[in-house]
Order: C-alpha cells, then structure tokens, then sequence
C-alpha cells in the first residue's frame, strides 16, 4: 500500500541565557516522506526490550536512504494515521536502494 512517513523531531529545551527561564520542548513532524507499507502477518517479528516484546505492526520501505529516527507517524492514502509510535528496525537494502523500516 502506499503512504507517507513523517518522523517526530523535538525543538527547543534548555535554559534562556538572558532570563535564566527553561525553554520548552515542543515536538514537531517533519514533512511528509512517501513510502509503501504491508501489515506485518508474522506474529513473532519484534524485538524485547525492557522485559517486554513488543509486536511489529508495520514493514514500510522508502526510497530515502539515508532514513534515521527513533518515533514516525505513518499515514496511508486517504491521509489517515495508520501508525504512531517507536521504530523497531532500519535496515538499509542496498541492492534496491530503499530502507527496510519496522514499526
């Protein structure tokens, strides 16, 4: 199916030099990167981490290749969220030249 990626990127943090006062963290999402996505049908593709098993609910693979993030929001064709959340996997398949991407 085809969609598009978009990953959360966090803007401003830290301490105002002139005031002394903390500056907010906001999140953002980037543009939109156009991709193509499957269900993952396998149940045991995942990964464990911190105790727990977290179930893949996603392959999508673009054609961007220098892809790295930690969260994306996935969106499928009539702009609906189909997935929000961590990246289990980024795997860059060089002979296609696309990213392997596991949510």
């Amino acid at each position: 199916m085809k969609g598009t990626i978009s990953t959360r990127v966090t803007t401003g943090g830290g301490i105002d030099q002139l005031t002394g006062e903390p500056i907010p963290v906001t999140f953002l999402w980037s543009d939109e990167i156009e991709c193509l996505y499957t269900p993952v049908q396998n149940s045991n593709q995942g990964r464990y981490t911190d105790g727990t098993f977290k179930q893949a609910s996603y392959t999508i693979t673009t054609e961007k290749m220098d892809f790295a993030a930690k969260l994306l929001r996935l969106t499928n064709s009539r702009e609906q969220v189909a997935h929000e959340g961590e990246i289990i996997s980024i795997e860059a398949l060089e002979d296609i030249q696309r990213v392997k991407i596991i949510v």
